[in-house]
């Protein structure tokens, strides 16, 4: 997300079922679809107690989320981490946000990606894990903010080849240490990228970047296919 200085981080706690993600939002993408807000409840983990806990409050120049995933989550903590990042974003000034230029790829639809799907035989069903993979439980307004905004497209999709996408206008190459990826070819992709031991690519076409995961039965060559087709797709 550094391309729409946009932060977004996760952390796992060592040695216990927890998952910290904080996400920074500047107003440019924000655009008043949040409310200061600390919300509870069940996601589905298998817990009796809350397992989900997301504080969303307004910082300097944008707004922040902290979500704490499964067992037990309590808005406690997040209560501190709130006010200590609370202090250092008022010092820093916030993030700054340009939009991305004008581009064929943010009218991009789910209804669009799909096509790809029935280009390569495989039925797509809706209903893989969306955005952050919460969107079902609380929705964040984040998919809508950065849709509006012209920088991102997600869709995830069941059936035969599971998959989430993810398009991230003027995201351009991975600027972080690619280690644990090697080199893929895609047709219609200046790069691209698999991880090793995982169904997760990386394609980047111009500035965009295609992002795509899939469950365990996914080969790499049915992401490379998913990927070419997505990108013919795109380029429609």
């Amino acid at each position: 997300m550094t391309a729409w200085n946009t932060l977004q981080c996760e952390w796992v706690a060592d040695g216990e079922w927890r998952v910290l993600t904080l996400t920074v939002v500047p107003d440019a993408i924000a655009d008043g679809r949040f409310a200061e807000e600390t919300e509870c409840g069940l996601a589905g983990y298998g817990g009796t107690d809350d397992d989900v806990c997301r504080l969303t409050m307004r910082t300097a120049a944008s707004w922040t989320q902290l979500t704490l995933q499964r067992l037990p989550a309590s808005s406690d903590g997040l209560e501190a981490i709130a006010d200590v990042l609370r202090q250092r974003l008022s010092a820093d000034g916030g993030p700054v946000f340009a939009a991305p230029d004008a581009d064929d790829w943010s009218a991009l639809t789910c209804e669009d990606l799909e096509l790809a799907f029935a280009s390569i035989g495989k039925e797509a069903t809706p209903g893989y894990p969306g955005f952050a993979g919460l969107e079902a439980f609380f929705p964040s307004g984040l998919p809508d903010a950065f849709a509006a905004a012209g920088a991102h497209v997600s869709c995830g999709w069941g059936g035969d080849l599971p998959a989430q996408v993810d398009i991230q206008i003027g995201a351009g190459a991975p600027a972080s240490s690619l280690d644990g990826w090697s080199p893929v070819d895609v047709s219609g992709a200046d790069e691209a990228w698999s991880k090793d031991g995982e169904a997760t690519l990386v394609a980047v076409r111009d500035d965009n970047r295609l992002v795509m995961s899939s469950g365990t039965n996914a080969t790499a060559a049915d992401l490379v296919s998913l990927a070419e087709a997505i990108l013919l797709v795109a380029g429609s």
